[in-house]
C-alpha cells in the first residue's frame, strides 16, 4: 500500500504544473518542455515570458522562447495520460450533472406525488366529515327516541289517557314516520352489500383491460375484513360508503345487458351453488361494477390533457451578457391548469406574446425573483384591495389579467407562481408575471397562485435573487417547450 502510494504521489508530480499546481490539460494548461526537459503549464510560462529569454522555476536554467510559448515543444511523454485523465475528468462531471438531474427529477416526481396524497387526504377528511355528520345526526335521533320510548302515561288512570287522545295519536303518527325512514336508511346502507364487485379498469392510452383482484367477485361490505389484509379492508369499506353515497345521489343507472357486454357476475357462496347476481351497475364516472367495453370509456383528450405530454418548460437567462444554462420548469396542469398554459403559451410565444427578451425587474435578496412584465398594468384598487373595473382579456394591446386558479400546491423552495395583480370576489387577478421561489419560506394560506416546481437549474435561480439589479442586467435570452 506505501508503495503504491508513493507512486501515486509521483505521477501526480508529473501530470501537475509546480508553478500553479493545476493539472495540465489540453487546452490552456498543456505543458511545454524547457532545454532542461522539466515542463510548466502554457498559461504559467506566459506569464514568465517577460522577455525571449525563461527561467526554470526547478533549476533555475534558462531556456531561450524562438517562436512564442504557443509553439513551444509540448510533453509528448505524458500527453496519453492527460488526455485520458481529462476524458475521466469529464466523465465524472457529466456523472455529477447527471446525478444533480436524478434528483432534481425526483424532488419533482414526489412533489407531484406529494401533491396527489394531498388531495387524498382532503377528500378522505370530507368523507370523514361526512360520515360524522350522519352518525352525530342518528346518535341524536336515537336520544330523542329513547326518552319518547318511555311510558308517560302508566301512571294516569283512563279518563286521562282518553282526555289525551290527540297527543296519542300525533305521537303514534311521528313514530310510525321515524320506523319508515329508519328502516329506509338501514335498508339503503344493507342492500349496498347486495351487490358484488367485478371493477375493471381500463388504460386510456392504449385500451389494456385490468381486473382489480381484491375486489373481483367480492360483495360489498363495511367490515374491513379481507384476505389480503387489514388495510385492503379498509379501502374495501371506504369503496362501500362512497358507492352507497354516490347512488343516494342517484349516480348510478343500470348497465346494458346484451350478450357479451356486461355480463352478470357470478358468486360462489358457502353453499357452493352459483347465485347470479343483479345486473352490473354502471356509474357515471367511468368506474363500472362489471365488465367494460371500448364505448363504455371516454376516450376524448381534452385541452389540458393533451398539454400533459408536454408539461416541461425551459427558460435561459442571459446576466451581463452573458448566457446561463437552461432552466427548467415543471407545470402541474392537474392543479393549476390555466396559469399553466398561459405561461406555456407565453415560453412557446404562440399566442404572439412570447417572455423573450422580458427583463427581470424586481428580486429579494435570496428569496424570491420576478420577471414577465409587458406593461405595467394601471391597476386602481378600492378601500379592500380588490381591484376596479378593468376588462378581462388583453388590455391595450398587450397585458393580459384572468383569474388564478385555485391551487393548493405549496410556495416552497423551487416553486413557481404567478404575480398577485389584484383581488375580485371570484379570486386573485394575475397576469404574465411570475416569480420563482429560491428558499423556503412560511405560508399558512390554504390556497396559493403556485402552478410548477422548478425542475433543474435551481442554482441559477438562486444567484439571480441575489443579484444588484440596478448595477446587472437580467433578461431571459430564450425560452419553449422542453
Amino acid at each position: 500500500m506505501a508503495c503504491k502510494s508513493s507512486s501515486d504521489e509521483e505521477e501526480k508530480d508529473f501530470l501537475v504544473c509546480g508553478i500553479c499546481m493545476e493539472y495540465y490539460d489540453t487546452d490552456d494548461r498543456t505543458p511545454k518542455i524547457l532545454e532542461c526537459f522539466h515542463s510548466c503549464c502554457v498559461t504559467c510560462l506566459k506569464l514568465q515570458a517577460v522577455t525571449s529569454l525563461i527561467t526554470c522555476p526547478y533549476c533555475r536554467n534558462v531556456t531561450k522562447i524562438k517562436n512564442g510559448v504557443d509553439n513551444m515543444t509540448s510533453n509528448f511523454y505524458i500527453m496519453p495520460k492527460i488526455q485520458k485523465m481529462v476524458a475521466k475528468r469529464k466523465t465524472i462531471e457529466q456523472m455529477l450533472a447527471d446525478t444533480k438531474n436524478n434528483f432534481a427529477e425526483s424532488i419533482a416526481k414526489r412533489r407531484d406525488v406529494q401533491s396527489k396524497l394531498k388531495m387524498v387526504h382532503n377528500a378522505l377528511k370530507l368523507i370523514e366529515n361526512t360520515i360524522s355528520k350522519m352518525a352525530e345526526d342518528n346518535n341524536e335521533k336515537i336520544a330523542i327516541l329513547q326518552s319518547l320510548l318511555e311510558d308517560p302515561f302508566s301512571k294516569q288512570d283512563i279518563e286521562e289517557l282518553l282526555a289525551s287522545y290527540s297527543k296519542c295519536e300525533a305521537d303514534h303518527k311521528y313514530s310510525k314516520e321515524e320506523l319508515d325512514t329508519a328502516d329506509s336508511l338501514g335498508k339503503s346502507l344493507s342492500d349496498i352489500e347486495n351487490f358484488m364487485c367485478c371493477l375493471t379498469l381500463k388504460k386510456k392510452n392504449d385500451g389494456t383491460n385490468y381486473n382489480v383482484k381484491a375486489l373481483e367477485k367480492k360483495i360489498l361490505a363495511f367490515n374491513n375484513k379481507s384476505p389480503y389484509g387489514p388495510h385492503i379492508g379498509s379501502y374495501h369499506s371506504v369503496l362501500t360508503f362512497i358507492l352507497f353515497q354516490m347512488r343516494e345521489e342517484k349516480l348510478w343507472e343500470e348497465a346494458a345487458q346484451n350478450g357479451e357486454r356486461h355480463q352478470a357476475c357470478e358468486v360462489e357462496p358457502t353453499n357452493g351453488k352459483s347465485n347470479k347476481q343483479h345486473a352490473p351497475i354502471k356509474l357515471q364516472s367511468h368506474l363500472f361494477l362489471g365488465d367494460s367495453s371500448d364505448d363504455d370509456w371516454s376516450t376524448t383528450e381534452t385541452e389540458s390533457s393533451s398539454e400533459q405530454k408536454y408539461n416541461m418548460c425551459y427558460m435561459q437567462f442571459k446576466i451581463n451578457n452573458t448566457i446561463q444554462p437552461k432552466v427548467v420548469f415543471r407545470l402541474n396542469f392537474d392543479e393549476a391548469p390555466m396559469m399553466s398554459k398561459r405561461f406555456m403559451d407565453y415560453c412557446k410565444g404562440s399566442t404572439g406574446l412570447s417572455y423573450k427578451s422580458c427583463s427581470v425587474f424586481m428580486n429579494k435578496d435570496g428569496e424570491s425573483f420576478t420577471a414577465g412584465r409587458y406593461e405595467d398594468l394601471d391597476i386602481v384598487l378600492d378601500d379592500g384591495g380588490c381591484a376596479s373595473s378593468l376588462p378581462n382579456g388583453w388590455c391595450d394591446g398587450k397585458s393580459q389579467r384572468f383569474i388564478a386558479d385555485h391551487s393548493t400546491l405549496d410556495e416552497v423552495k423551487g416553486a413557481l407562481r404567478m404575480r398577485h395583480r389584484g383581488r375580485s370576489i371570484d379570486g386573485v387577478y394575475v397576469c404574465s408575471e411570475f416569480s420563482v421561489i429560491c428558499r423556503d419560506h412560511p405560508n399558512n394560506s390554504q390556497k396559493t397562485t403556485v402552478f410548477g416546481y422548478v425542475h433543474s437549474g435551481i442554482e441559477i435561480c438562486q444567484h439571480i435573487s441575489r443579484l444588484n439589479l440596478n448595477q446587472n442586467d437580467v433578461v431571459i435570452h430564450s425560452c419553449g417547450v422542453e
